[in-house]
């Protein structure tokens, strides 16, 4: 190593090394204890407000995922098991009930009745798996 890299890393070290750190800086406290200057608040989230979120965003799959056959033809429901055919599907919503992500999503909801004791989320499950 040449003597110019050594001078530079040598005094480098030095001066940060006698740098005043201010408490409560990112370099004296951990960064989730901050309080950060952002315009939107991110403060630690509460039981009660986790619970509000998961409910309105069960409301909302719940409201679009509806577990229902149609005809596709005339997009009718087809409610009797008896008349199902090659034109019946299942009703389209914003989400595929039948796909990988839609498991992972089972998978959530089955572990949300657990975590909160409300068992509407393992209800939808089921009533969808029903289906």
């Amino acid at each position: 190593m040449n003597s110019v890299k050594l001078i530079f890393i040598f005094g480098f070290t030095a001066l940060t090394s006698h740098a005043q750190v201010e408490p409560g800086t990112h370099l004296t406290a951990s960064l989730h204890a901050m309080k950060v200057l952002f315009a939107t608040p991110y403060e630690p989230t509460s039981t009660p407000d986790i619970k509000k979120t998961l409910d309105r965003i069960f409301n909302y799959i719940n409201a679009v995922t509806l577990a229902q056959m149609v005809n596709k033809k005339t997009g009718l429901p087809v409610n009797d098991v008896s008349k199902i055919d090659t034109s019946t599907t299942l009703m389209q919503g914003d989400f595929r009930l039948t796909s990988y992500e839609w498991g992972v999503t089972y998978s959530g909801m089955l572990l949300a009745a657990e975590t909160t004791g409300d068992l509407k989320y393992s209800k939808y499950v089921k009533q969808r798996f029903t289906f």
